[in-house]
């Protein structure tokens, strides 16, 4: 037997843009990414980021002259917490962009910019961005340490 749907003919009248729309929102772009699974992978990236600045850290500390390390205890408390402050804006830049998406899908978003953001590698350029960002603010503390040690007390 067959069903009934089946034996209706197509819609001569039917204009062809309604059929072009329904085709590009179903597969066209990519799907949706739950916010769960994007924070669940920006904490599980949390450690070797903070082992990754910790080692910088350690690093900077070695440049600093011997008789000001125990002044700055407090300073190296605060800034592990303002690290992992700035670290936040990683996972907050990707949800931001997911919604963008969501909210504008098919008007204004490429669809390569679309896979991009919905894809890892938007996750692993963020996380190296400011890896290398806070690793390299981190280094400039220690630099700029050394620096003033090494500068005469005159100047």
């Amino acid at each position: 037997m067959v069903p009934d749907s089946a034996l209706q003919p197509e819609n001569p009248y039917q204009s062809p843009q309604t059929a072009s729309v329904v085709s590009l929102s179903s597969s066209a772009l990519p799907t949706q990414v739950d916010w769960k699974s994007i924070l669940k992978r920006w904490e599980l990236l949390r450690l070797p980021y903070n082992a990754i600045v910790g080692l910088a850290g350690v690093f900077s500390l070695a440049m600093f002259p011997q008789a000001i390390l125990p002044r700055v205890g407090g300073g190296i408390i605060a800034y592990g917490i303002l690290a992992n402050v700035m670290y936040l804006l990683g996972p907050v830049t990707e949800l931001y962009l997911n919604w963008f998406l969501d909210a504008w899908e098919g008007r204004f978003v490429p669809r390569p910019v679309a896979r991009f953001v919905r894809s890892r590698f938007l996750t692993a350029l963020l996380f190296g961005g400011g890896s290398l960002f806070s690793v390299g603010l981190t280094l400039a503390v220690g630099l700029g340490g050394a620096f003033a040690a090494a500068m005469p007390n005159g100047s």
